[in-house]
């Protein structure tokens, strides 16, 4: 089962009930199975943003972020030559 962090803090204000919702949190497995699942090819990226309850944005991101191998998993070859051409059209100052 994949698993992430919430927290809620409840506020009474003028008699009505206010649920703020803290930030939350995924373990680095979670996001690397919900990408592998992404890339796999087994659910479309709104399929997966509707079952897990996140925003396309984010799914995206951490397509990016496993690209780049921040999943305890190995770097793609695609990102490694996307960082190198982006090095050489901003070389250092």
């Amino acid at each position: 089962m994949l698993e992430y962090q919430t927290g809620s803090l409840a506020l009474k204000e003028g008699g009505k009930d206010l649920v703020m919702r803290t930030q939350r949190r995924f373990r680095p497995e979670f996001r690397r199975q919900v990408i592998e699942e992404l890339l796999s090819g087994v659910s479309s990226p709104a399929q997966l943003i509707r079952r897990y309850e996140i925003s396309s944005g984010l799914l995206y991101h951490w397509r990016k972020q496993y690209a780049k191998g921040a999943f305890e998993n190995p770097p793609d070859q695609t990102a490694a030559l996307e960082e190198q051409g982006r090095d050489q059209r901003f070389p250092p100052p």
